[in-house]
C-alpha cells in the first residue's frame, strides 16, 4: 500500500471513531484538490481546534476563510463545543488573517512552543471564538 492510501485510511478510521475529522477543500467542480481542513479535538474538553492548509496556487482567494467559517459553525452550533481555536505561526500572515477576518479573538502567543520543519523553535498564535462571539445569522 502506498503512503497516500495509508494516510487516507487513517483519516477515514479516525473520522469514523470520532477521534479527528479531516476534510478536503476542492474546486467547485470537485476535480482539483486545493487543500485540506479539519476539526481536531486535541485542545481539551468542550473545545476543538480548526486546522487548514492550501496549495500555494490556491491562496488569497477566500477558500480557507470559507472553509473555516463553515467549520466554526459546525463546531459551535452542531457539535456544541463551547470554544473553537485556531493556532498558527505568527510569521504566516496569510494564515493569521483567516481568524482575524472571521472575528476570532487573539488570545495569546505561545513562545517557542513548536518547531519549524527545519527543527528551529517557533511561536504559535492562539485565536479563539465562542458561540456568543459567532458573527452572522444562526442556523436553524
Amino acid at each position: 500500500m502506498d503512503a497516500t492510501t495509508v494516510l487516507l485510511e487513517r483519516f477515514r478510521d479516525d473520522f469514523a471513531a470520532g477521534r479527528d475529522f479531516h476534510y478536503g477543500i476542492f474546486t467547485r467542480d470537485e476535480r482539483e484538490v486545493l487543500g485540506g481542513t479539519g476539526l481536531h479535538p486535541r485542545i481539551g474538553p468542550d473545545a476543538i481546534e480548526i486546522g487548514y492548509w492550501l496549495r500555494e496556487t490556491a491562496t488569497r482567494r477566500g477558500y480557507a476563510s470559507e472553509a473555516v467559517a463553515r467549520l466554526t459553525r459546525v463546531a459551535l452550533e452542531e457539535l456544541g463545543v463551547s470554544r473553537v481555536e485556531i493556532r498558527c505561526d505568527p510569521r504566516n500572515t496569510a494564515s493569521a488573517a483567516v481568524p482575524r477576518r472571521l472575528g476570532y479573538r487573539h488570545v495569546t502567543t505561545l513562545e517557542a512552543n513548536a518547531l519549524t520543519p527545519a527543527g528551529e523553535p517557533r511561536d504559535t498564535m492562539v485565536w479563539a471564538q465562542t458561540a456568543a462571539e459567532l458573527v452572522g445569522p444562526r442556523r436553524e
